[in-house]
């Protein structure tokens, strides 16, 4: 399982989502409760997106023999990582809450080598489906 790089690539994303979960923790404690009306249904969106990245990886780690379907769940956390974006950015311009207190410098950064890992995942695993399908029609 750990012999093909898309395998490294999502036990990396899997490793820096739980971290961004971990970073992001104090904000939710702090705003949740401050939010009110349609901000407040956004929290548990957001919530949601950013613990879902690292469950779809390591999914997807676990697919190695079904690539079409690991490369579907990849595209899942790559969708759930443009929501962490899209909900970050609302918070900081119509909330206009504190950079430092609403994002966690360290979760938009990890969320985005996970966004730049998930494309080097598909990648590679592109290819072994290529050099699976070329074996198979030499044989």
């Amino acid at each position: 399982m750990l012999q093909r790089i898309q395998t490294v690539y999502l036990l990396i994303i899997t490793i820096l989502g739980g971290l961004a979960c971990w970073f992001q923790m104090d904000f939710f404690l702090a705003f949740t409760k401050e939010i009110t009306g349609v901000s407040s249904m956004i929290m548990p969106v957001f919530a949601l997106a950013l613990i879902l990245i690292p469950v779809f990886a390591l999914i997807a780690i676990f697919l190695f023999k079904k690539r079409n379907l690991q490369i579907k769940f990849i595209w899942i956390a790559i969708i759930f990582i443009v929501i962490y974006y899209l909900i970050t950015f609302y918070i900081r311009i119509k909330l206009q809450l504190d950079v430092k207190l609403a994002l966690s410098h360290f979760s938009i950064i990890f969320n985005l080598i996970n966004l730049i890992l998930c494309n080097l995942a598909i990648t590679a695993i592109k290819k072994d489906e290529k050099l699976v399908r070329s074996l198979d029609r030499i044989r």
